[in-house]
């Protein structure tokens, strides 16, 4: 009885994997389709607008998926799933969609390399194109992708980004890519009108179309570096795509859940005073910089301080954006009320485990910060905090933040 039916579910169950696979494969073919058709419309309308294409693509897609994917949907998609569940089928969804995308543009660009070298006329002529428009498409589907996803997981975990988080996104891409961050000048030397008005200094590096250029020249060498192999292409580009899109899904998962750990800081204390949150944003930025300029990850946990803090998008222009004055900030600190001490020292701990790294430089400041405000700090509950983070871990809700934990214990020894 047992043998025969397990007979007869196998083929049941192979079928039933086969019309999931083909489901999934047409989804992604027409998905590739509509996002290559829409990049190519945004080429077209901004064809003169001086803005990097990559911050354009990325606008119409955070537009798109903002308009489409809510909260409802995800509980619509996977009902009863946890966050962490539900960003894991997101992930595999994704990937399934990549290989499609790496195994077709890989088997386009080598018949096209097949035909250029073996046909000559008409023929020949015509391959060169098609290769290049098999690998442009690809490239763009991928891009939109990762675009999607950082969109998506954020949604998932209920911390979405804004409609402008751009920089935020074309940071991640550079993380993934290799493509480091540039610097942003402390001071400019340009005059500055009455009324004048500038973003927040780690906005505009994350925003410099520099920046947003190198990445689309990364995403392009890229792209055409594994499909140039004629037929071992297709089994390069789809190896390559998972490869890339894991790597990604690693760096954004990560950025999401350390984003959901300062968001839930700000929900036990709300600073509606903008001294403290002032205070706040510049111990970030000094803890940050402590051991050197800051990274990707850094940056992103800065870019998202500033927006649970209630902190303006723009400042005056003669406004300094960052503290410079360490020592100036030390002073601020006798005026930050209790219940923001708490705060603030939670913050500091994550932005200095935000790189994976709690480095002797961080250690010093955050003990500094702790005697000055006359509370301890247990920099085992940091590393701790920061190890968890490092692997992509989220902090239990019912656990304390590695700061809180620290506020309830004796001073520590100098």
């Amino acid at each position: 009885m047992f043998r025969g039916s397990s007979f007869v579910t196998a083929p049941a169950a192979i079928s039933s994997v086969v019309s999931e696979r083909a489901l999934l494969l047409g989804v992604a073919l027409r998905e590739a389709g509509v996002k290559v058709r829409t990049a190519l419309r945004e080429i077209r309308r901004h064809e003169d607008d001086a803005s990097s294409f990559l911050h354009r693509f990325i606008t119409r897609e955070l537009e798109e998926r903002a308009e489409q994917r809510g909260p409802a949907y995800w509980d619509q998609l996977f009902p009863g799933l946890a966050p962490e569940a539900r960003a894991a089928r997101r992930i595999r969804r994704m990937l399934t969609r990549a290989t499609v995308a790496g195994v077709t543009a890989g088997a386009a660009a080598s018949a096209a390399e097949v035909l250029s070298i073996t046909t000559e006329g008409l023929a020949a002529a015509a391959a060169v194109p098609l290769g290049i428009a098999s690998i442009g498409a690809e490239m763009l589907y991928i891009t939109a992708l990762e675009i999607d996803l950082a969109f998506d997981l954020a949604m998932i975990y209920s911390v979405p980004f804004e409609h402008d988080a751009v920089g935020e996104i074309a940071t991640m891409l550079a993380l993934a890519l290799g493509v480091d961050m540039l610097e942003e000048p402390s001071r400019h030397e340009q005059p500055t009108l009455p009324g004048e008005t500038k973003p927040w200094r780690v906005l505009r590096q994350m925003q410099r179309g520099d920046f947003s250029k190198r990445v689309s020249k990364a995403v392009v060498q890229q792209s055409v570096l594994r499909n140039v192999v004629p037929v071992a292409g297709v089994l390069v580009s789809a190896v390559w795509n998972q490869i890339v899109l894991r790597r990604f899904a690693r760096a954004v998962h990560t950025a999401v859940r350390q984003r959901v750990m300062i968001v839930r800081a700000f929900e036990r204390v709300k600073l509606d005073d903008p001294v403290s949150a002032r205070i706040v944003f510049d111990g970030a930025w000094l803890i940050a910089t402590a051991d050197g300029d800051i990274g990707h990850r850094e940056a992103l946990a800065l870019s998202t301080l500033i927006r649970s803090l209630g902190l303006p998008e723009r400042i005056a222009a003669s406004e300094s954006s960052v503290a410079e004055d360490e020592e100036g900030w030390f002073a601020r600190l006798s005026g930050l009320a209790s219940d923001a001490q708490g705060v603030l020292l939670d913050v500091l701990a994550l932005v200095a485990g935000a790189d994976g790294d709690f480095t002797t430089p961080e250690r010093r400041f955050l003990r500094r910060v702790a005697a000055a405000l006359g509370r301890g700090v247990d920099l085992v509950a940091v590393e701790r905090g920061v190890a968890r983070l490092r692997v992509g871990a989220l902090m239990p809700e019912a656990e304390p933040a590695p700061a809180a934990v620290a506020a309830a214990v004796a001073p520590a020894p100098a």
